[in-house]
């Protein structure tokens, strides 16, 4: 699995001044860094970072993302069921793949594991990210 980083740069061509966007490949299981040193991750590694991350923020910034359990049931299953259909027919038309060395091999249908995770976890985490910029910034202004 790769993430593209997209850079921006400007030329000049002809005498026109021009915008130029390029993007170069970084290879995602090296994207935890240690002093320079890049460290191999798996893709449920990096979600239980970032769901262990808002956790912990929460409970630090007092936040409740969902007020009954009722609320994340239904939020969940909304995410599962569309990022189920939109995965699985981006999959089987070749749009992407999963790296099986970076997953635990567990499938449910032609999706692994992780991304019905990530449908949950992502979710909740934006909801969580959405919540503390209204309680830490906006609410505080009034």
């Amino acid at each position: 699995m790769y993430l593209e980083r997209f850079e921006l740069s400007t030329s000049s061509f002809g005498g026109k001044n021009s915008i130029q966007l390029s993007y170069r490949y970084i290879h995602s299981s090296y994207i935890i860094s240690l002093f320079g040193i890049f460290y191999p991750v798996t893709y449920i590694q990096i979600l239980l970072l970032v769901y262990f991350f808002f956790l912990f923020l929460n409970s630090k910034l007092k936040i409740i993302v969902y007020h009954k359990p009722t609320h994340a049931l239904f939020i969940s299953l909304i995410f599962l069921a569309l990022g189920y259909l939109w995965d699985s027919y981006a999959v089987s038309q070749g749009h992407w793949l999963f790296n099986s060395e970076k997953l635990i091999n567990i499938k449910i249908s032609n999706l692994p594991i992780e991304e019905y995770l990530f449908f949950i976890i992502i979710p909740y985490c934006s909801i969580s990210l959405h919540k503390t910029i209204y309680q830490q910034f906006i609410n505080k202004k009034h």
